[in-house]
């Protein structure tokens, strides 16, 4: 399992961003929920990463877009949750000069309030030439 890298310049940001997107307001300081640990498998050069969060019924949570350099994968992005029995969708796609290059579409059943769930994304160019752009997102049939 590769390492994850702690000082993403833009964990912390994504971290405190997404956690006021999908928290819910209450009384509980427990706090729950999942921890991306994105990766490459050495074949692609991004220089940049797309991160998309939805909830159950395709509403957007988070939408982030990364510069990144071959020295920021692998990464982690944390997603906080305090709403019981959360559904979430994500996608992580990687691109370069605006052409995508894969995508990773995830449905993660149960978001965890009171622990953090592991989530390994690994991007690689096994299925470049089926990823396509439809509507300014990447998509993928592979």
């Amino acid at each position: 399992m590769p390492s994850v890298n702690p000082r993403s310049k833009w964990l912390p940001w994504f971290t405190l961003c997404t956690a006021a997107l999908i928290a819910s307001c209450g009384k509980s300081e427990e706090s729950g929920g999942l921890m991306l640990m994105i990766d490459q498998d050495g074949t692609l050069s991004p220089d940049e990463l797309r991160v998309r969060v939805f909830d159950e019924k395709g509403k957007t949570l988070a939408s982030n877009e990364y510069p990144i350099t071959g020295d920021d994968l692998p990464a982690t992005l944390g997603l906080a949750n305090k709403k019981e029995a959360a559904t979430v969708s994500v996608r992580v796609s990687a691109w370069r000069q605006e052409v995508p290059l894969d995508v990773r579409d995830l449905v993660i059943e149960y978001v965890p309030t009171d622990a953090t769930k592991a989530v390994k994304i690994v991007l690689g160019a096994r299925c470049g030439p089926r990823v396509s752009l439809e509507d300014g997102e990447a998509v993928s049939t592979c």
